[in-house]
C-alpha cells in the first residue's frame, strides 16, 4: 500500500489525507503512519503549511492549499519503497 500512496503523492494533486484515505480504502490514521514511514524512510518530506496565499517564488508553489493549516508531504526521491 506505501506504493500505492507514492502513487498518489507523485500525481501532484493537493489531497487532504482524508481524500488520500478514501482513494486507498483505508483510514485516515493509516494513511497518516504510512506518511511518517516514507518520511523515516527517505521518500518524502514534511514541511508546514501555514501560507495564506500561494506564491510563485515558493519552493513549494503547487503543493499547498492557500489559507488551510497543516503538513504538506513531498517527494524525496523517485524511487518506490520495497
Amino acid at each position: 500500500m506505501l506504493k500505492d500512496l507514492l502513487k498518489l503523492l507523485r500525481k501532484g494533486q493537493n489531497s487532504s489525507i482524508q481524500q488520500l484515505a478514501q482513494q486507498l480504502g483505508t483510514t485516515e490514521t493509516f494513511v497518516q503512519v504510512m506518511l511518517e514511514d516514507l518520511e523515516r524512510r527517505g521518500y518524502v518530506r514534511s514541511i508546514e503549511s501555514s501560507c495564506k496565499q500561494q506564491c510563485a517564488s515558493c519552493s513549494v508553489a503547487g503543493a499547498c492549499t492557500p489559507g488551510r493549516h497543516g503538513r504538506v508531504w513531498l517527494i524525496k526521491a523517485p524511487s518506490s519503497p520495497r
